[in-house]
């Protein structure tokens, strides 16, 4: 499962294992990005967390998002520096997008820096991403995974999620790309009372909601976390923990 942490760090929890993926949110742009840029190629060189110890699998996550008071110019600087650290250190990405008219910006830059081989973790896909941009995101690289929370089940415009629900009925390489996350705090799936929102009842709803728009034959909630958690000890390469 993927949880969030409130600052630099976002958790990957898997087999009661717990790594985490380091990078500068376009909300959270500090004001000497330098020294941030430094400070965050220095920790991407140890490959261990400063605070905990724990082994880090990813830069991110990083992207653009129109909600940030930083500029687009801003975020774009940071972003890129972290996609060319990415393709240097050789560490798969966590991408975080807001704002529809943004995600071609971020995958061209993608194109332009990584190969096509780079593992890519999209964070809260939902029904206000742009599909057709993410189809292209698969198909060029075979080893990005589109991720799954408790914002993608509902929608408060009802025709822009019944086209997301037609949107993943229809993709017929679905579950070799499929990250199931909570996103925990955050994003409490609707239907699920606040009080009753962790990771565990967090991964279910979202899973719960991908069997039921889905339909793949033989394919349950259950059978589909187990399915996204080896999808994310693939994209992180965690075999090499033993994991």
């Amino acid at each position: 499962m993927y949880v969030r942490h409130p600052h630099w760090s976002l958790y990957v929890c898997t087999s009661g294992r717990i790594f985490e993926t380091f990078g500068i949110r376009p909300k959270l742009i500090p004001q000497d990005k330098q020294m941030e840029l430094t400070a965050l190629s220095s920790i991407m060189v140890n490959k261990d967390s400063p605070k905990s110890g724990r082994p880090i699998v990813a830069i991110g996550e990083t992207g653009l998002d129109d909600t940030s008071k930083h500029s687009i110019g801003e975020q774009l600087m940071i972003y890129t520096e972290q996609v060319l650290m990415a393709a240097r250190f050789q560490m798969p990405l966590v991408l975080h997008c807001r704002g529809t008219h943004l995600f071609r910006q971020m995958y061209e830059i993608l194109k332009t820096v990584l190969p096509m081989n780079h593992p890519i973790h999209w964070h809260c896909i939902n029904a206000n991403s742009d599909l057709s941009l993410l189809m292209e995101l698969m198909n060029t690289f075979p080893n990005s995974y589109i991720a799954f929370n408790g914002s993608s089940v509902s929608n408060s415009d009802e025709n822009i999620q019944k086209a997301f629900r037609k949107w993943i009925l229809d993709l017929k390489d679905l579950l070799s790309h499929l990250i199931l996350e909570t996103d925990f705090p955050f994003l409490c799936p609707e239907g699920l009372y606040v009080h009753d929102y962790n990771p565990i009842s967090g991964i279910f709803a979202s899973a719960k909601f991908i069997e039921e728009t889905a339909r793949i034959r033989g394919e349950n909630a259950n059978k589909l976390i187990q399915l996204s958690n080896s999808n994310i000890r693939r994209v992180y390469n965690l075999s090499r923990f033993d994991v």
